[in-house]
């Protein structure tokens, strides 16, 4: 997912918005540009430091190939200290109290939404694996063929129901010759395929030149042309929604949510 990705715009619109949500993300970009501001113009050199620290950790990783969310962990400190610099010079230009306070509280409260929602949808509610697992042992005969991805462990909760699974490498069906056509005979041999997380399907479906026939198959798996027909994918309800932004597969950087709930597909 990271062929073609602009460094830094991808930080602020796949990664930043899972870590301090929507809202504040854009709050600190005109955050960060006044404290920059202020330095420069008043020499405020206390806030050298911050902005030193944030760029540090920021830069450091950012121009990398691999933008995986937990790169982005040690810049948050710096972000919330800085937007509270900001909020506090710009409430102070604001002299009735009341807005003072009602601006804080709908920060705060978008901030709750968003954090509540995650802890819910990744903590709280039972694991996808879980569920879908249990799913397939009410609805899929245990004596019934299953191809599933290898490298993968969000298969095991399967094993314990479907004592025929076999793994197959999907990794490597552009990078090894005559791979796909290995793929024949687990399939001939097979009623259901077990996708235990976009881990893989994400990065072939949005890079065709880069996964041709990585791209084909998972675009003729979901749309019907393997003969194979979607009969379960993890639901996503209002809150997971929040705080994947309407789309758990595709809308953020795969690592915000492959593993804390990752989305489970069963054909």
């Amino acid at each position: 997912e990271f062929f073609n990705s602009l460094p830094i715009f991808f930080q602020f619109t796949k990664i930043y918005p899972f870590l301090v949500n929507p809202i504040m993300t854009l709050v600190f970009i005109p955050s960060l540009i006044y404290v920059i501001y202020i330095l420069l113009k008043k020499q405020k050199y206390s806030y050298l430091l911050l902005i030193v620290c944030f760029l540090l950790s920021f830069l450091s990783q950012a121009f990398l190939f691999a933008k995986w969310t937990r790169y982005i962990l040690p810049t948050l400190p710096f972000i919330y200290l800085i937007i509270a610099i900001f909020l506090f010079e710009i409430l102070k230009h604001i002299k009735k109290q009341i807005y003072q306070y009602i601006s804080i509280l709908v920060l705060i409260i978008i901030s709750f939404i968003f954090s509540f929602s995650y802890f819910i949808t990744a903590f709280v509610k039972e694991d996808t694996r879980i569920q879908a697992s249990l799913w397939a042992k009410e609805n899929i005969s245990n004596n019934s063929g299953v191809v599933s991805e290898v490298y993968d462990l969000g298969i095991v909760p399967f094993n314990q129901h479907l004592p025929k699974i076999s793994l197959f490498n999907f990794y490597d069906l552009d990078q090894t010759p005559n791979k796909f056509s290995e793929l024949n005979k687990p399939l001939s041999e097979s009623e259901y395929i077990i996708l235990p997380s976009q881990r893989i399907l994400k990065t072939r479906l949005l890079n065709k030149d880069k996964f041709v026939t990585g791209n084909n198959f998972y675009k003729n798996l979901f749309n019907g042309s393997l003969g194979y027909k979607k009969i379960y994918e993890t639901p996503c309800d209002l809150l997971c929604k929040i705080i994947y932004l309407g789309d758990p597969v595709f809308s953020l950087e795969q690592t915000a949510n492959v593993f804390d709930r990752p989305t489970i597909f069963i054909f």
